[in-house]
């Protein structure tokens, strides 16, 4: 008997806890610890446990399962506007969507995604006798996720004294024990991760020695698409020779401050990695990464949790690095180490201080004992005797938080923050100092998900809101393109929260009461505990509740610098959030969703001084089905020298779709104003010419082509980049235009260099 049916006994079912599971059933057990199948009479079990944000709880179907932060997928879409060419009475139009959630699958394994079912083209009269074609989503379902591969890029440098970069040149990236990436000569790197990575802990390691081995834990996009990190790591300690047999009595500090933490270390404490002693002269190089520099948090490694996942406060790291003359790493036994108690300026924390040492396979902190505080010549100082230092070579003081909170936030497209305008995927970082001397004790990075923002980890201890501060601050792709919400006037409808709790976490932002007009970061108090969460936010005691938050709730807040730029496509996609939001459809601005080919032109306007809109028109030029529709439309501001100004103007390139089907793109280039076209490139115009894909020049006013199907470089003026990220992918290609240049990007426009098509706007 299984269940209720009557079978051959080679098909009964399995018992666990008393409760009976039919053959080819999956469960979890309790608090979703492990997960287990029930084949031919015998359960197989193995440990589980849920992602990061989700929670384990009973589904739909009363059986227990990791719950994700997600909303239903209704088939009525939610509102999106989108914002229609200037060209265009109506500044926005009503374009639908659908919501950016995962849907449950037909079975354990299987997941489905929320999209477009159904969409129909709308012809917006734009009220100066125009109309314009835009796409509005009319029903939304679940149906087969689109599969993108995840990609994490990054630069990884350490600082020198005098602000320049020192890259990590030829470098090693470490994961799980292996070598995962190696960077390049500019200390660039880019590597996949699997769809099942919980927890991406990277390893960078310099075998020219410059550079501290520093373990990172990076944020990805989960369900696909790429994201570029800045890496800063601690340049190395200069080395220092001793003879083993010597009382090694080390004093690490940093920038030449005085050093508040004692190394010592026995004499005949060194240790070849057979086990043998080692007798002979040592090199040493203790780095120092000191919480009283206030940016060296960003060299920091790992993300000062513990193994059982405490938030940890810092009072100081350091990386025991002790060689024989052939280089090769001795153990280390017997060491004191000493911090002087003055450092720690909050009395309670004393006495919880203990010593920590980091794996860098899962970038995780062990405890190595507590510190004692002990009378001695220079004072009072906090002391731990480690026993052995063998592979964990990071060395921690901290205090572990007993408890954790999470603080909402949200990134906007503008400052209006409005609803439907919200952007996924910008990095929200934070840093936790001391109130009174700045000195930092924690730090923390979350992705804004599709409708539920980012949820960072807040002390949850705090008994003086005098006590901690926190610096937030956002970015996207490494870029701080992102405002903070002002603080003038602590408007609560402005910074997004409540008036009741606006004066207990003192709000300001960046740039305000000060001189400086950076406005990309703010700062909060830490409230007490008693008042650290709220039910409407911006505080949860639970991930999942921060996570699982209506943004009608209380969330601070980031919104999109403005910007001259303008995009309308046709097809409306979301290119921060493409997993969701890409459409199979002919006039879609990108054509397949895991290869983003983007294309620039770079465009001279002489005759005038000024700052002057560049237009790219971009049709269907070949494909039957859809010819001389519409993709999308560019606009940017050109950027002056003082004499003449330089726009680089995106364009959408020609391509096969995913129906295999090609497009060759009509582009038509054209500057606002009264502007003519004096000249185009030669090598360009030769190229296009000998394809015949040099347009028909109708105006003097434009410059128009169809789209070359060659990935051209800079000679032509022409710059395209491919990545499995359109984001990437534009900011590469921008950059290698700005710069002028295929080998190298720039963020300063230069003006001259390798040019597509030139304008006079003399008369503009």
């Amino acid at each position: 008997m299984s269940g209720t049916f009557c079978v051959p006994f080679s098909q009964c079912g399995c018992v666990d806890n008393g409760r009976y599971y039919m053959n080819d059933e999956s469960f979890y057990t309790a608090n979703c610890e492990r997960h287990c199948d029930c084949l031919n009479g015998q359960l197989l079990c193995s440990d589980a446990g849920c992602r990061t944000g989700e929670k384990c709880g009973a589904d739909d179907d009363g059986r227990l399962r990791c719950l994700q932060p997600t909303s239903s997928c209704n088939e009525v879409p939610i509102g999106k506007n989108i914002r229609l060419p200037p060209s265009c009475a109506v500044t926005y139009f009503d374009v639908g969507a659908c919501p950016s959630v995962v849907c449950p699958g037909t079975n354990f394994f299987e997941t489905q995604c929320c999209g477009v079912v159904e969409r129909r083209m709308v012809q917006v009269d734009c009220g100066n006798g125009e109309t314009i074609s835009v796409s509005k989503v009319t029903r939304c379902g679940c149906s087969t996720c689109i599969k993108q591969t995840i990609t994490v890029s990054g630069k990884v440098y350490g600082l020198n004294a005098d602000g320049t970069e020192m890259p990590l040149s030829h470098g090693t990236v470490i994961r799980n024990n292996r070598s995962a990436a190696t960077t390049d000569v500019n200390g660039k790197f880019s590597l996949n991760v699997d769809s099942d990575v919980d927890r991406l802990v990277l390893t960078f390691v310099d075998r020219f020695r410059r550079l501290m081995t520093t373990t990172k834990i990076l944020e990805f996009k989960r369900l696909g698409g790429a994201i570029f990190h800045n890496i800063r790591v601690p340049l190395k300690e200069s080395v220092h020779n001793f003879i083993s047999t010597d009382r090694g009595d080390f004093h690490p500090t940093s920038h030449g401050r005085t050093s508040v933490i004692n190394i010592m270390v026995e004499p005949n404490s060194y240790f070849q990695k057979s086990g043998s002693s080692y007798n002979g002269r040592v090199r040493s190089s203790i780095t120092y990464i000191d919480p009283r520099d206030v940016s060296s948090y960003l060299e920091a490694p790992s993300d000062l949790r513990t193994e059982d996942g405490r938030v940890m406060r810092s009072y100081g790291m350091f990386e025991l690095d002790f060689r024989n003359f052939q280089n090769y790493e001795l153990d280390v036994r017997n060491i004191r180490i000493s911090l002087q108690a003055s450092e720690v300026g909050i009395l309670s924390e004393q006495r919880q201080m203990r010593m920590w040492s980091l794996n860098p396979v899962n970038g995780l902190w062990y405890d190595e004992g507590e510190m004692a505080l002990i009378s001695s010549a220079q004072g009072m100082q906090l002391t731990a005797n480690i026993a052995l230092v063998q592979t964990r070579r990071l060395l921690n003081i901290d205090v572990a938080s007993p408890r954790t909170c999470y603080a909402k936030v949200r990134a906007y497209g503008s400052d209006a923050f409005n609803i439907w305008d919200q952007v996924s995927y910008i990095l929200v970082d934070a840093v936790f100092r001391e109130a009174t001397d700045s000195r930092w004790r924690n730090f923390g990075s979350s992705l804004t998900l599709p409708n539920s923002g980012a949820c960072l980890r807040v002390f949850c201890d705090v008994a003086d809101s005098n006590a901690f501060t926190a610096t937030f601050t956002a970015s996207l792709n490494a870029e701080k393109s992102l405002d903070a919400a002002s603080s003038i006037n602590q408007d609560s409808a402005i910074i997004g929260v409540s008036d009741e709790i606006l004066p207990l976490i003192n709000y300001r932002r960046s740039g305000h009461g000060g001189s400086h007009q950076d406005t990309t970061s703010f700062t909060i108090n830490l409230p007490q505990t008693s008042n650290v969460t709220h039910l409407d936010g911006p505080f949860y005691r639970d991930q999942f509740d921060c996570l699982t938050a209506p943004v009608t709730h209380d969330h601070f807040r980031f919104s999109m610098k403005p910007s001259a730029l303008f995009e309308f496509n046709t097809i409306p996609i979301d290119e921060n959030n493409i997993f969701f939001t890409w459409q199979n459809t002919p006039l879609i601005w990108w054509p397949r969703p895991n290869q983003f080919r983007s294309c620039y032109m770079k465009v001279k306007i002489i005759g005038t001084a000024n700052a002057v809109v560049v237009e790219s028109r971009n049709t269907v030029g070949s494909r039957q089905d859809v010819l001389h529709q519409l993709y999308g439309i560019r606009e940017d501001s050109s950027v002056s020298n003082g004499v003449e100004s330089t726009a680089c103007i995106e364009f959408k390139c020609s391509g096969v779709s995913l129906d295999q089907q090609t497009d060759q793109t009509v582009v038509d280039i054209t500057p606002r104003g009264s502007c003519s076209r004096t000249n185009v490139n030669v090598l360009l115009t030769n190229y296009l010419t000998e394809r015949n894909s040099l347009a028909d020049q109708v105006s003097i006013a434009s410059f128009k082509m169809f789209a070359p199907t060659d990935p051209l470089g800079h000679n032509y003026g022409i710059y395209t980049v491919t990545t499995s990220d359109p984001i990437t992918s534009k900011q590469l290609s921008k950059g290698r235009c700005m710069a002028g240049q295929s080998s190298i990007t720039s963020s300063v426009m230069q003006v001259d260099n390798n040019v597509a098509v030139t304008f006079n706007c003399g008369s503009h």
